[in-house]
């Protein structure tokens, strides 16, 4: 199996270590036709990026598409409190061609209220084993975000956030949404993936590259994928490219 797009990538804008054109270039090396650039999200406070530059990136990823690659303006927004919001205000949805959302730890989140019963309590799970209440609440406010917001990704999940995958699935195939195989890390269990393919949701491979050399890495989500069986046709961009909510091709 081989992706035909890398929808998940980071420059110097945030925590990556190349610019637009340098992973675009990488792209077009390993020969895929799309890629997107998806900087974390304005309340990651350690490598968000600032809104003052938006549109700077958005000139860099007109300029870094060709008739050879297709270059998409995406974030990984941060999931931010227990009211199921996340950093990106409704009047900014259309500023981007797709939207990743992600659980991190160094995020600001919208209270302190959901700093001390979300943030705090899911950034000492990797300690201590998440409650079921946790769990719970955990998947109510990323089903609610997945049907508030127009979410293409949900990237690495059951990092640091656990849910109940096959709700959250459940979920993403009703409204569309993908769920992420991550290339850095296994984000989530063989036995979580299983419950993902119990659904009809759709899982997609990408890098979630920090650096050129890493554009389209994707050799353990593909292994994890192998392993546990997960059928061509349930992943959206290999063999073919993904059908997203706001991009026309």
């Amino acid at each position: 199996m081989k992706i035909l797009a890398d929808y998940h990538t980071h420059t110097t804008y945030s925590h990556g270590k190349n610019s637009v054109f340098e992973n675009a270039t990488a792209a077009k090396r390993m020969g895929l036709k799309e890629i997107a650039i998806t900087d974390h999200g304005f309340n990651h406070f350690t490598y968000g990026i600032k809104r003052k530059y938006v549109e700077s990136i958005k000139r860099d990823v007109t300029k870094a598409e060709d008739d050879a690659l297709r270059v998409y303006f995406g974030i990984e927004a941060n999931f931010t409190g227990i009211d199921a919001s996340i950093d990106l205000r409704k009047d900014e949805i259309e500023m981007f061609d797709l939207i990743i959302v992600g659980y991190h730890k160094a995020v600001t989140a919208e209270s302190f209220k959901s700093t001390r019963k979300f943030i705090w309590r899911n950034n000492i799970s990797k300690i201590f084993r998440p409650s079921k209440a946790l769990v719970k609440m955990n998947t109510e406010i990323v089903t609610k975000v997945l049907r508030k917001y127009p979410v293409d990704i949900f990237s690495h999940p059951c990092l640091t956030m656990k849910v109940d995958m096959k709700e959250v699935a459940e979920v993403a195939a009703e409204v569309g949404t993908y769920i992420e195989l991550n290339g850095k890390r296994e984000s989530m269990t063989d036995e979580e993936v299983e419950k993902v393919l119990e659904t009809n949701a759709v899982f997609i491979i990408n890098s979630d590259a920090h650096s050129k050399e890493r554009i389209g890495e994707v050799s353990i989500p593909m292994a994890q994928a192998e392993r546990v069986g997960i059928p061509v046709e349930r992943i959206a961009n290999v063999g073919r490219l993904p059908v997203f909510k706001r991009i026309k091709r």
